[in-house]
């Protein structure tokens, strides 16, 4: 079994990282100037700010529970330019964004992904319907602009939906790029790592044994 530290401390730590960001949003927030100035780590911050009480504890309380599902540090690396970088080009008249629900939704994604290569039976079945309902709620909500869970918090700003589809979308890329390295393990393209490596070939053509000194010198006579 996992030690306490090693299951919990990562969770706590990002529960540290969201109040500090959203204590100084001034540094951590995603801000269009800002970022033409070149400061370009707001792409990864700017989800940590939350702006008001409600806003980070729905947020933080759901990344906690899909931090401690599904163990992918490289999502926290990939999804958040990818989720910020939508957000500034499909809505080019927002000055900032601050929130983890984009994030979110793509974990959601690799979770009910895991969920479902894991499990058996039930657990299929319910990875599969949280998987459909988390891609058919970004959809409507980026097409009707109604929020399907959130409308009764305040969130202190306006809720941006383009980002929960842009965090489904990074979520599928995260599990397309995940099948394909996988093909290409299985077809012997690519060796997976941790995997042995293969022995040498003992002569020049691959397969054959090295033939004794002997017969080549007989064959050059």
């Amino acid at each position: 079994m996992m030690p306490w530290k090693a299951r919990w401390l990562p969770a706590l730590l990002l529960v540290a990282v969201a109040s500090a960001a959203s204590l100084l949003p001034g540094v951590f927030l995603l801000e269009r100037e800002a970022l033409a100035d070149g400061e370009v780590w707001r792409l990864w911050t700017g989800h940590f700010v939350h702006h008001t009480a409600a806003h980070f504890v729905f947020d933080v309380g759901v990344a906690v529970f899909l931090f401690l599902l599904v163990r992918r540090p490289l999502a926290w690396l990939v999804l958040p330019p990818f989720v910020s970088g939508v957000v500034l080009a499909a809505r080019p008249d927002l000055a900032s964004y601050a929130g983890l629900s984009g994030m979110l939704h793509g974990l959601t994604v690799l979770a009910g992904v895991a969920v479902f290569r894991a499990g058996r039976g039930f657990e299929r079945f319910a990875a599969s319907a949280l998987l459909v309902g988390v891609c058919a709620k970004a959809v409507y909500e980026a097409t009707a602009g109604v929020s399907v869970f959130s409308g009764g918090f305040d969130m202190g700003a306006e809720t941006i939906f383009v980002a929960h589809l842009a965090g489904v979308i990074g979520g599928l890329v995260m599990v397309g790029a995940d099948l394909f390295r996988s093909g290409r393990s299985r077809r012997g393209g690519v060796r997976t790592p941790g995997a042995p490596a293969q022995p040498r070939p003992t002569s020049r053509r691959a397969g054959l044994p090295r033939r004794p000194r002997h017969a080549a010198r007989r064959r050059c006579a």
